[in-house]
């Protein structure tokens, strides 16, 4: 009989706070975890939708990532998110929050 347990490792989203470590978020631009101030000076990248480019924001980082998860998510998968309620970015349930605006770069 195999007695090995799985051990479930937390995937982090961006803007979810560190289990050990008081007021400090996860950046998966970055890939790292820093104080709230430092999303403030975080620029990230550029999103491409509908053939226009806009500025990508860190709602929608955290939303698309979030969505991604619940979507590809596979039993048996030993990573784990939470849906955490201290994220920096997440203003409802996986239902309430919608894709957050995006400000467009112009062409």
């Amino acid at each position: 009989m195999n007695t090995a347990r799985t051990t479930k490792i937390r995937q982090y989203l961006h803007g979810d706070p560190a289990e050990d470590a008081p007021d400090t978020y996860f950046c998966q631009r970055c890939d790292l975890f820093a104080p709230r101030a430092h999303f403030d000076g975080c620029v990230l990248g550029t999103v491409v939708k509908n053939g226009r480019r806009y500025h990508e924001t860190h709602e929608w980082r955290y939303v698309t990532a979030r969505r991604w998860w619940l979507r590809n998510f596979e039993p048996g998968d030993p990573r784990r998110i939470v849906d955490d309620l201290g994220n920096l970015f997440r203003t409802g349930t996986a239902s309430e929050q919608g894709l957050p605006r995006l400000e467009d770069v112009g062409r």
